[in-house]
This record gives C-alpha cells, structure tokens and sequence, in this order.
C-alpha cells in the first residue's frame, strides 16, 4: 500500500497551490485502536528509527511492479531525509522481521505536519501492517506542538492507499499537488 509521490516528493513543491485543506473531525480513538490480522488476532507493529543496522534491510524493501510509480524506493527516501532533517524515516516491523517503510515530516513550506510516505513489501500485503502502522503515525504524529492536523498526498488511481487513509479519517480536500490527490485528517 505505497502512497506519496514517486520522485517529485518533498516539501519544496507541496506548497505550490495548496490551499487551506477542508478538514474533518477525527475521534482520538483512531490512533489507539488495534488492528485485526486475518486470524482475528490483534496485530501489533512497531515504528523504529532507520539506523546503522538496519538501513540496508530497509532500501531491500520492495512493491510489486505494478505499485512501483505509486511510491518513491526507500532509497529515495532515505536520501531525502539526509538533506532534508525534518523528514523522519521510520522502519515498520512485526516483530523482529521489518515489513514496511514510512516517512513523515513538518513541511518547512506550508508548516504542516504531512505523511510524505506509507510502503509494505509485497511479501507482507493484505495483512493488516499498513493500517497499523498508519495508526501509530497518527498517534505520534497528533504528540507534535501544535499539530492539528496531518496530510497526505497520493496517486489519483491509488485506490488502496485511499481506501486506507479515509478508514481512518482523513478526507478529500479536492485540491492536488504535484498531479497527487491532497487528503487531510484535522482535530
């Protein structure tokens, strides 16, 4: 489930014709409620810092090709993040075993907070870890002085990542950016 633009991400062109988003009322309960795997049991996931040790397992994290100009490689990403500090590059795990890759940031453009990208390999899609780890940004994200709300940009056809942002809250502000959809989650 990538979302985010491929390789015009980044706080440099987000701005560029982005209004006021409209927002909606999401219940704190988003960010705290549990995920179901397919079995039934609660899923659990963990966002860690991309480190020393684990940079290289994250850049081998791979999409189908079918989803690849959905969402920038994480090596992109990572780049991004080294020239760009306030990016925050975060692995996705279950368990020990890495499944995902998602990046948020304060954009120094518009001065608000925005989920830049959201990627599960494809070994691991369909269970859940997407959705998991999209809560748990959420509740770390909504921690921020002064945060109020959290945006998102995607593929227009991106029916997946859409799917998954609106179950949790955000809605179409009807602007786009980048030839990307413009979502926004407010409180």
């Amino acid at each position: 489930m990538p979302s985010g633009a491929a390789y015009k991400s980044g706080p440099r062109w987000r701005s560029r014709g982005l209004g006021s988003p409209t927002t909606s009322k999401a219940t704190p309960e988003i960010a705290r409620r549990s995920t179901e795997g397919l079995e039934g049991a609660v899923l659990e996931v963990e966002l860690r810092d991309v480190t020393y040790d684990n940079w290289e397992e994250c850049i081998a994290l791979r999409v189908s090709e079918a989803q690849q100009r959905m969402v920038a490689p994480n090596v992109y990403s990572l780049a991004q993040a080294k020239v760009q500090p306030e990016c925050v590059p975060l692995a996705i795990y279950a368990g020990d075993t890495m499944v995902g890759f998602l990046m948020y940031a304060l954009d120094r453009d518009d001065g608000n907070w925005w989920i830049y990208r959201l990627m599960i390999d494809e070994r691991y899609q369909g269970r859940g870890y997407g959705r998991a780890a999209l809560e748990k940004a959420i509740d770390r994200i909504r921690k921020e002085p002064g945060c109020t709300k959290i945006i998102v940009s995607l593929k227009p056809d991106n029916t997946v990542a859409r799917t998954l942002y609106r179950s949790v809250g955000f809605v179409e502000t009807g602007q786009q950016i980048g030839g990307e959809d413009v979502l926004c989650l407010s409180w």
